[in-house]
């Protein structure tokens, strides 16, 4: 698949080219972005929320441990959720989103020189829940409970107050941990 740039030279083309490509029932995969399926947690770990109906669509894509990464990621987002053709309220679902990714950026960067990668996964399920996932290479959330509930740290609190459910647990392997926030398409509802 050629890039933008090759299909579309200027700005005006590239819009255009998006605005198209918005309007067909069609889902592009990057080759350069790797996948990471969903991983069922270990016993006796928080369960992942699910999104209480089957996946109908889903983007996936790994970003560099890094605050550079988050502002590709929120663009990146912005333009997912719109091709994933989520009805909610895009802006809150990336804002939970750049939320989720800082916490991971902060709290879970390898302590070796080496630069880790966290996962991030936007599925929309039948009913269109959001699962909003990122997994990260650090397996510890010693105050997971006291975060998710806002008495330590502000991040996932102001994950929790834009109506998202929150919740954690680890992979199968127990080497690495996915934090999930789960949105409704209507806040209301």
């Amino acid at each position: 698949m050629p890039a933008e740039h090759a299909i579309a030279r200027n700005p005006s083309e590239q819009n255009s080219l998006r605005a198209w490509l918005l309007r067909i029932p069609a889902f592009a995969v990057y080759p350069h972005a790797r996948h990471h399926g969903p991983t069922p947690p270990p016993t006796g770990t928080t369960p992942p929320m699910g999104p209480g109906a089957p996946v109908d669509r889903a983007w996936c894509r790994s970003y560099a441990l890094t605050l550079a990464s988050l502002r590709g990621l929120r663009d990146a987002a912005r333009m997912y959720l719109t091709v994933l053709r989520w009805p909610g309220d895009i802006a809150t679902a990336v804002e939970v989103l750049s939320r989720l990714a800082h916490n991971a950026v902060i709290h879970a960067r390898p302590d070796t020189e080496a630069e880790g990668e966290m996962a991030v996964r936007l599925v929309v399920a039948e009913d269109n829940v959001l699962l909003v996932d990122v997994e990260d290479p650090r397996p510890e959330f010693p105050d997971g409970k006291a975060a998710i509930e806002g008495e330590k740290g502000r991040g996932l609190m102001y994950a929790r107050l834009l109506s998202a459910q929150v919740t954690w647990f680890l992979s199968e392997d127990t080497l690495t941990k996915t934090v999930q926030a789960r949105l409704l398409p209507d806040a209301s509802t």
